[in-house]
């Protein structure tokens, strides 16, 4: 199930973003965060229920915080980058994002090898909607950016 669930994730991710693209970035980010949150909420709920739906319920949410969060961090960079030195920011900031999402595959494989795949799931899922529901937080407090000026 992983490779079609992946696929309909990207793939729902691509539409949000193209949904949400004239949404303003502050809520695009609230929401999105919080979708990721709801998803590893469900992924927990999850383990205990074995659901097919649940997981579905999972899947839509993960694409759609994918989504969201991506337009949102992309918005952001390109809000507060100047022209000179966009290109260099919007590349770092992907490959945070790339190193990002490895590193805690990485992680709740480790775990998994000492504590067991369900335990590791739980931890995982519980540190990460705890740091979603943090971020959505602090968007929610964080001034909007001015842009940067342009040259």
């Amino acid at each position: 199930m992983s490779g079609p669930s992946i696929g309909l994730i990207l793939l729902l991710s691509a539409a949000s973003q193209y949904a949400a693209k004239g949404f303003v970035t502050r809520k695009v980010l609230i929401t999105g965060y919080a979708a990721l949150a709801l998803c590893n909420l469900l992924l927990i709920a999850n383990v205990f229920a074995s659901s097919a739906a649940v997981f579905l319920l999972c899947v839509l949410s993960a694409a759609l915080g994918h989504g969201l969060c991506n337009l949102g961090g992309i918005s952001v960079v390109n809000r507060v980058a100047r022209a000179d030195n966009r290109a260099g920011l919007l590349a770092t900031y992907l490959v945070i994002g790339y190193v990002g999402t490895i590193l805690p595959i990485l992680g709740i494989g480790w775990l998994s090898d000492q504590v067991g795949l369900s335990r590791a799931l739980l931890v995982f899922c519980a540190v990460f909607a705890l740091l979603a529901t943090a971020l959505a937080l602090a968007t929610w407090r964080t001034p909007v950016p001015v842009p940067a000026a342009k040259h």
